[in-house]
C-alpha cells in the first residue's frame, strides 16, 4: 500500500525541518503560505489518525491546496497550505476586506466618471495643496469581485496579485476557520486538545531579503525604517511597534543632549557654588522635561493618526476568540 505521507526531499532532510520558505514569488502557483503540524501517532492509535485525516479532507474540501510530508524522525506530519487567487478573492469579498484603491484609477474615474454605473464626472482638484497627500491617496474600500471594479484595487502582491503577505495569511486562516464558506476548523481547540501541534505562517524568501536590504542599514536614522514594507510583510502590529521604537529613540535625543550639558556643568562648577547654581538649573531641567513629554506625546498622536490613514486601519476592530477552556454557564 502506498504511503500517503511521502518522505521529505533531501534538502528538507538536511535541514531536519520542513522548508522554511514558500517558493519563489515568480511562481504564485508554487508558493506556500501556511503550515499545520500534526503529531504522527503509532499505527494502532486510530482515533488520532482519523481526526487528522478528517481535517485534511475539510481543508481540501474548502478549496485549499495542501502538501503533506513527515518530519525526519516521522514523529510529526507537516501540512503546507496555499490558496488559489480566486479563492482568496472570494474570501476577501465575504470578509468585506478593505483594500487600498489605486490613486491613478481614482483620479481617472473622478475626471471621466463611471458611465456603466451612471456616475457623472466629479473632478476633485487640490488647488491650494494644503496637504502632502492628494485627495486620491490612501483610500480604502471593501473588496468586490465584480470584473469591472478590479482595476480600482492596488496590486500589492507579486505577479499582479491583489494581496500582500499579511493579507494572504489572514485570508488562509479565515478559510481554515470559517464555518460558512471554509473548512470550519477550530485551531485553538485542536491545539489545546493536542490534535494539532502547531500552526504558523511561512516566510517568503524574496520578500524577506528585499525587506532586509532596506531595513538593516547601519547609517539609517530610527525614523527612516521602511515602515510600509514592514506593515505589508509582518502586519500592522509589528510595524506600529517599530514605529514607536523609532519615534521614542528619536525624541530621547533631546533630553539626552540637555542632560549631557547639565552633567558637564556639574563637573565645571566649583563646589562652593554648586547648590546655588543647581537651585535654578534643576527646576529648569524639570520644566524642560515636562514640556518635552507633552510635545512628545502630541507628536506621537499625530504620527499614529497619519499612519492610521496610510495603513487603512481607521475603522479596524479586532475579533476576540474565546479560550478553548471556556465553558458558558447556564
Amino acid at each position: 500500500m502506498t504511503d500517503p505521507y511521502p518522505q521529505p526531499q533531501t534538502a528538507e532532510m538536511r535541514m531536519r525541518v520542513p522548508l522554511d520558505y514558500g517558493t519563489s514569488s515568480t511562481d504564485l502557483q508554487s508558493r506556500w503560505d501556511y503550515v499545520i503540524v500534526f503529531p504522527n501517532p503509532p499505527k494502532h492509535v486510530i482515533e488520532a489518525s482519523d481526526e487528522r485525516d478528517t481535517i485534511i479532507k475539510r481543508l481540501r474540501g474548502a478549496g485549499l491546496r495542501i502538501r503533506l510530508f513527515y518530519s525526519v524522525g516521522q514523529e510529526l506530519v507537516f501540512c503546507k497550505i496555499r490558496a488559489p487567487e480566486d479563492l482568496m478573492r472570494r474570501e476577501a469579498e465575504y470578509l468585506k476586506m478593505h483594500l487600498q484603491l489605486d490613486p491613478r484609477e481614482l483620479r481617472r474615474a473622478s475626471f471621466n466618471g463611471i458611465p456603466e454605473y451612471g456616475i457623472a464626472p466629479f473632478p476633485i482638484r487640490d488647488v491650494k495643496q494644503t496637504y502632502r497627500y492628494s485627495p486620491f491617496d490612501y483610500i480604502f474600500a471593501p473588496y468586490f469581485q465584480a470584473r469591472d471594479l478590479q482595476h480600482f484595487y492596488m496590486k500589492k502582491g507579486p505577479n499582479g496579485s491583489l494581496f500582500a503577505s499579511t493579507d494572504r495569511i489572514l485570508l488562509i486562516e479565515h478559510i481554515i476557520t470559517n464555518h460558512q464558506t471554509g473548512a470550519g476548523i477550530d485551531i485553538d481547540r485542536l491545539v489545546y486538545e493536542e490534535i494539532i501541534v502547531e500552526t504558523y505562517p511561512l516566510h517568503e524568501e524574496e520578500e524577506k531579503m528585499d525587506l532586509k536590504e532596506k531595513w538593516i542599514v547601519w547609517n539609517s536614522s530610527p525614523m527612516n525604517q521602511p515602515f510600509d514594507r514592514i506593515c505589508e510583510y509582518f502586519g500592522v502590529k509589528v510595524a506600529l511597534y517599530f514605529l514607536y521604537l523609532g519615534h521614542y529613540t528619536k525624541w530621547l535625543l533631546y533630553p539626552t543632549l540637555v542632560g549631557i550639558i547639565m552633567g558637564t556643568l556639574s563637573y565645571t562648577i566649583p563646589r562652593s557654588d554648586y547648590n546655588s547654581v543647581f537651585a535654578y538649573l534643576a527646576p529648569g531641567f524639570g520644566a524642560f522635561m515636562t514640556i518635552w513629554m507633552t510635545i512628545y506625546l502630541e507628536n506621537w498622536k499625530r504620527l499614529t493618526s497619519r499612519e492610521t490613514l496610510r495603513w487603512g486601519t481607521a475603522h479596524f476592530s479586532e475579533t476576540v476568540n474565546l479560550r478553548p477552556q471556556f465553558y458558558a454557564g447556564s
